[in-house]
Parts: structure tokens; C-alpha cells; sequence
């Protein structure tokens, strides 16, 4: 594996600490250096998982795999504004910010294999 896991970790990590200032920064500088750190994050993620998918992928299927990931980026981002409405409005903008760090933390702590299966 190129990527490795060390650049998969440190990239989902940056777009989950990019969350935290929004959430509890009240400082324009504070939400800038979020945006900052999950741009960052976003900017290796994104090359990463291509990378990795593509290694992963059996011969005559990249255009599938990699399609995959791209129709899972898409929806993500259309879903999650519909799917965390309930948690806005209940608890409010910065505390719902504040709680979505958790899954791309939970997704970096995830132990990363070594190498792709044979």
C-alpha cells in the first residue's frame, strides 16, 4: 500500500478536528483554523482512499470501486444535512458540530491493516 495507513489516520483525524473549533470557538480565527485542519483532511482523504481503493481493487473493476466511492461521497453529503436536522434543532448549530467529530475520531482510531489481503 503507497498511502498507507499513517496517511489515512492523520487525514480523518484533521477532518474530525477540523469540527471541534466550530462547534465550541466563538472566535473567527478559532472556526477559521477548523476549516483549516478539516480542509486539510479533506485534501488528503480524499487522493488517500482513491489510492487505496484502486491497489485494493481486482483488475477490471477500478472504474466500479472508485465510481463507489464517489456516488458514497456524494450521497454523504446530501444525507447528513437531512439526517442530522433532528440533532440541530433539538440541541443547536454548534453542539451538532460539535458531536459529529465523533465519527470521523471513531474512524481513525479503527486499527488499519498492514497491508491489503492478498
Amino acid at each position: 500500500m503507497k498511502g498507507g495507513p499513517r496517511i489515512t489516520t492523520v487525514s480523518i483525524t484533521l477532518l474530525g478536528a477540523g469540527r471541534l473549533p466550530g462547534g465550541t470557538g466563538g472566535m473567527v480565527v478559532r472556526v477559521l483554523g477548523g476549516m483549516l485542519a478539516g480542509g486539510t483532511g479533506a485534501g488528503l482523504v480524499a487522493p488517500d482512499l482513491n489510492l487505496l481503493l484502486s491497489e485494493l481493487a481486482p483488475d477490471g473493476r477500478h472504474g466500479r470501486v472508485l465510481s463507489g466511492l464517489v456516488t458514497a461521497v456524494f450521497l454523504g453529503q446530501f444525507l447528513s444535512p437531512l439526517a442530522l436536522q433532528h440533532l440541530v434543532r433539538g440541541t443547536g448549530l454548534a453542539v451538532a458540530f460539535t458531536w459529529t467529530r465523533g465519527a470521523p475520531a471513531a474512524g481513525a482510531a479503527r486499527p488499519w491493516p498492514a497491508s491489503p489481503p492478498a
